[in-house]
């Protein structure tokens, strides 16, 4: 298997959807987003270690969800909030999704795990 950390990225404000709340902290049953998308990305690949990218305000919550995430302050633009993020990988790949995408088909994490191994 490859050597493989994802980053989830869920920083923002979520200023275009225009709930009362940010989209990471709506449910899909008993779980937020955020936690729901990382744990479905989990299930499909056996990642070396999985890195969450958000406000620093909302850091020690989210550890009380999960604690074998590493988490990381998250930065004003999408792009800050990665670079964080990448100062925490110990894996020679890495794979990004945001938080907002929690239903991603296993077959194209599979795909794209495939074209590594092609190259």
């Amino acid at each position: 298997m490859l050597d493989i950390s994802l980053i989830m990225l869920g920083a923002g404000e979520s200023s275009r959807f225009k709930m009362p709340v940010k989209k990471q902290w709506l449910r899909l049953g008993d779980e937020p987003l955020w936690l729901y998308a990382s744990k479905n990305l989990a299930k499909i690949l056996p990642f070396k270690e999985i890195i969450i990218a958000t406000k620093e305000n909302e850091l020690e919550y989210m550890k009380s969800f999960e604690a074998r995430f590493k988490y990381i302050r998250g930065g004003q633009t999408r792009q800050e909030s990665l670079k964080n993020a990448l100062e925490l990988v110990n894996s020679e790949y890495v794979m990004t999704s945001d938080i907002a995408r929690p239903c991603i088909l296993p077959e194209m994490v599979l795909d794209l795990v495939a074209s590594i191994t092609k190259s």
